[in-house]
């Protein structure tokens, strides 16, 4: 049996079971059933608040959000790094609390501006490091266009946008244009764009009309409009980069014109000529127009660029699934003669299912790990643990533990615990140490060299006597 099928036994059961579960809560009845949740309302505060949001009217809700809001606003307590995963996920269950329990489009409009307006307090009560800001900026955005499709007057709309746009003091609401297209006409997109280019042409500041410039361009993107997105990109330069004329490329060939798309593209600069944007909208054009030989050369140059399972597909897809193990044992020998380590190479060896291959790659190039690069190297330390080759493993968790250490990122010190326990546990599993000093000694020169951090030492040892 294999993974997917597993998998796919799993979920059924997991479908099979809530059935079961809700047909025997059904049989409880209504009042056993409203009984337990009047229990538990006062051990978990979004029950609480999903139970009263079942028993209030949509303009009592509205009304909680309000309010719910303002408590955020104004807390007396400063949320630091350690509370701001809870912090966000319950802004999160605000917005999601309010388009469940707002029926009316401009009401909820409203209340997702005001989320928007509270932003200076919120901010202010928090420690953030990009994730609240990702709530205004994908979250909030996604119920203007739920809420702006079910409000009829699509000018108050336009003026509440223009209106909100324009008092952006922390820049968490670029994207409120972006989609539009969702709730409004194009008609209406349009003279959106033309407001939009009038306030930039009344702008006097230099920094603040690429603000203006990028909302016409998203208006643009979604009229698919090449020449007012080209109008924008162009407003202020003397001439285009390659990067401006690959994006109004891209806007061409989503016009539904490839051949002026790829016109386009023959005149680019050779440094763009890398870029995996270009070479996959390259690729795209040459699909569309029916290019065969391009598409292989272009699909080529993206695999040798980046090699991933993405490009291999791209790949794949355009020579033949069936060169499959052809493609990758080339490869695979490649990598190998490569002296220089690349942790994208390694990562292409372990999805390709060569275990001993990236065992052997990693291990020669153990010099060149830099612990600073975490989100590379701990795949690759989970996936030599996971398929028990420790001590490889072990040269990989040692990379991220010293690099937390030498920084003395106090932040990060539990994830510093973490491996070294890994490193704990998979000592005891290793008999030959090769030319990798022993974790008994590893831990002595950790002792001696980082002694001192003893927030560090402190976490590990509270680990240690659990």
């Amino acid at each position: 049996m294999n993974r997917k099928t597993t998998l796919k036994g799993a979920v059924a059961l997991a479908k099979t079971a809530d059935t079961d579960r809700r047909t025997a809560l059904v049989k409880l009845g209504v009042e056993a059933l409203a009984d337990t949740l009047i229990k538990l309302a006062p051990q978990n505060k979004e029950v609480d608040e999903t139970i009263e949001r079942l028993v209030c009217t949509p303009d009592e809700n509205a009304a909680r959000f309000e309010h719910r809001l303002a408590n955020l606003s104004c807390m007396d307590d400063f949320v630091d790094w350690r509370g701001l995963s809870a912090f966000v996920h319950e802004l999160q269950f605000l917005l999601a609390e309010l388009k469940a329990s707002v029926t009316d489009g401009r009401t909820g409009f409203e209340l997702v501006v005001l989320f928007f307006e509270s932003e200076q307090d919120i901010f202010e009560n928090c420690d953030d490091d990009g994730l609240v800001g990702a709530v205004f900026q994908n979250d909030a955005v996604e119920f203007l266009g739920y809420f702006g499709s079910r409000c009829e007057d699509k000018d108050w709309l336009c003026d509440e946008l223009m209106r909100l746009y324009e008092q952006d003091s922390f820049g968490v609401r670029s994207g409120i244009f972006d989609n539009t297209a969702q709730y409004l006409s194009e008609e209406k997109i349009r003279l959106l764009a033309v407001r939009l280019q009038r306030e930039l042409q009344q702008e006097p500041k230099d920094y603040e009309k690429r603000r203006w410039l990028s909302a016409i361009e998203s208006l643009a993107r979604q009229l698919k409009d090449p020449d007012l997105f080209e109008q924008a990109r162009r407003w202020g330069r003397q001439k285009l980069s390659s990067e401006d004329t690959c994006d109004i490329a891209r806007i061409w060939f989503e016009a539904d014109d490839a051949e002026t798309a790829l016109f386009l593209l023959q005149d680019i600069g050779s440094e763009c000529v890398r870029s995996h944007g270009y070479n996959e909208l390259l690729l795209a054009i040459h699909t569309k127009l029916g290019n065969r030989s391009e598409q292989s050369m272009v699909a080529w140059r993206m695999f040798r660029e980046h090699r991933c399972q993405d490009s291999l597909n791209a790949l794949l897809q355009v020579i033949g699934k069936d060169q499959r193990n052809l493609v990758v044992g080339k490869q695979a020998q490649e990598i190998l003669a490569e002296k220089r380590l690349s942790y994208s190479d390694a990562e292409f060896l372990i999805d390709c299912g060569l275990l001993d291959e990236a065992d052997k790659y990693i291990w020669d190039r153990a010099s060149q790990l830099r612990g600073g690069f975490y989100s590379h190297i701990l795949p690759l330390a989970k996936a030599m643990e996971k398929d028990r080759r420790f001590l490889t493993a072990t040269i990989l968790y040692r990379a991220l533990l010293d690099a937390i250490l030498a920084r003395a990122y106090a932040k990060a010190y539990h994830h510093g615990v973490d491996y070294l326990r890994k490193l704990d546990a998979m000592a005891k599993e290793i008999n030959l140490w090769k030319n990798v000093v022993p974790h008994a000694g590893y831990i002595q020169e950790l002792r001696i060299s980082h002694g001192r951090k003893s927030s560090f030492w402190v976490q590990y040892e509270q680990y240690e006597h659990r």
